[in-house]
């Protein structure tokens, strides 16, 4: 049986402040950030104004490989290695396309609950989630799960013709990497598409030397975003 504590989903927190004290405080935090850079909020939702970049949520399983996926596109290193413990802000410029990235931080049971207050407050255009593809395939099917529950969030409803959902199945020279092709049968693309997501998978390896597979990737969510 695989322990919620892999997605940090325990019900509480030992010798801490609560985690709803937690989502209050950072969701305060962030909440304030983006009006201060997008300039708009309204119905307590913080949305982008039209002429600013669109945003896009940035998540997945704990040492999947988020973090180095970005900055191996963004900035061709990826510098940072270990837990992200703060929410990352990464404005992307791609294609013509310019998109703000936001990587939820956090240790352990806080990484979830800073994410959910992210998607109660604000309104994303698009979706990145990185699959650790070496994790087995109990724990892919529990990110599987976890990528369900994010699209069934009213911050996913940013594009009245769909967000957009990019998955990279990082880890892919790993020994014993589920494939992509069984990857996609089990998070049930059609399904996905159906609900008026367009989505696309990218199988990749976000610390090789070549990142044609991570361009290849970013280049379609870009298209995507810059549809009307």
């Amino acid at each position: 049986v695989t322990s919620p504590s892999h997605f940090g989903l325990a019900h509480g927190l030992t010798g801490g402040p609560s985690p709803a004290l937690m989502t209050e405080q950072h969701g305060g935090c962030l909440a304030a950030l983006f009006t201060k850079f997008f300039g708009h909020q309204c119905d307590g939702l913080v949305r982008p104004l039209h002429s600013r970049p669109p945003l896009v949520l940035l998540t997945g399983p704990d040492s999947a490989g988020k973090s180095t996926v970005l900055y191996r596109f963004t900035r061709g290193d990826d510098f940072f290695r270990g837990p992200t413990m703060t929410t990352n802000f990464e404005l992307v410029d791609n294609r013509e396309q310019q998109f703000m990235v936001v990587e939820p931080g956090g240790a352990g049971p806080a990484r979830p609950w800073y994410r959910q207050t992210l998607l109660r407050n604000t309104t994303f255009a698009g979706l990145i989630y990185v699959i650790d593809s070496s994790h087995g395939r109990v724990l892919v099917r529990e990110a599987i799960a976890d990528l369900q529950r994010i699209l069934h969030e009213q911050g996913m409803r940013g594009k009245a013709t769909g967000n957009p959902v990019l998955v990279f199945a990082n880890k892919q020279d790993l020994p014993g990497a589920v494939p992509v092709e069984e990857l996609a049968e089990m998070i049930e693309v059609d399904a996905i598409r159906a609900s008026g997501h367009p989505f696309h998978m990218q199988e990749c390896t976000a610390t090789a030397d070549d990142i044609a597979c991570l361009r290849h990737g970013f280049n379609w969510l870009a298209d995507e975003l810059a549809r009307p």
